[in-house]
């Protein structure tokens, strides 16, 4: 059976059809994540207007997924209404047939604003993160516990935080391998550090 992955590396091999895709893809997956930034906030679309200077109608504009006139002014007044960082790069096509393949939620466009990012958090600090920054039951699927003493900061995860954590990722092959390739993919996937302490399920990685 050819997978998604085999057909579009096939269609791929035209130099037009791979940069028309990734065109369309990119525009669209800005404007699914300003719409989940934004209800992940609890905010409408005048609200976010309000806080980028912009008309109400240029919001609802950029929410669909047909929109194309992006600029990074524009994006850049966005990522500070959400208080988030704008990261712009180039990428190989490799990575890209990654990040197309893989069947994405509204969750995994969501970040945290600065005030909510466990990846700045205070080391001595107790934080319940959650997709909308707001202390949560540590025993639903959504909430991830993440507790520190005063030496080290353990971040402890079951197998369902950790497949969340890394929707971005192809994560079950990386939970079954263990802690050589999926400690450093939830570093970089969460905004963790080197020197803490992550468990998974009981097991320190």
């Amino acid at each position: 059976m050819t997978t998604a992955r085999e057909t579009l590396r096939e269609e791929f091999k035209d130099p037009e059809a791979r940069h028309d895709y990734a065109q369309i893809f990119g525009d669209s997956s800005i404007a699914l994540q300003i719409k989940a930034l934004r209800l992940q906030r609890g905010l409408t679309q005048g609200d976010l207007a309000s806080l980028t200077e912009m008309k109400q109608s240029r919001i609802s504009a950029m929410e669909q997924a047909s929109y194309s006139g992006w600029s990074i002014r524009t994006l850049r007044r966005l990522a500070r209404a959400f208080d988030v960082v704008l990261v712009v790069r180039f990428e190989g096509f490799g990575r890209f047939l990654d990040d197309v393949t893989v069947d994405k939620r509204r969750e995994s466009l969501e970040r945290p604003s600065f005030d909510h990012d466990p990846g700045v958090a205070s080391r001595r600090e107790r934080i319940t993160a959650t997709g909308v920054g707001k202390p949560i039951s540590a025993g639903t699927s959504t909430s991830l516990r993440l507790t520190t003493t005063t030496t080290t900061e353990v971040h402890t995860f079951t197998q369902q935080q950790a497949a969340m954590a890394l929707s971005g990722y192809d994560a079950q092959p990386l939970i079954s391998e263990g802690s050589s390739s999926l400690r450093p993919a939830l570093i970089a996937a969460v905004g963790l550090r080197a020197s803490h302490e992550i468990t998974l399920g009981g097991d320190v990685l």
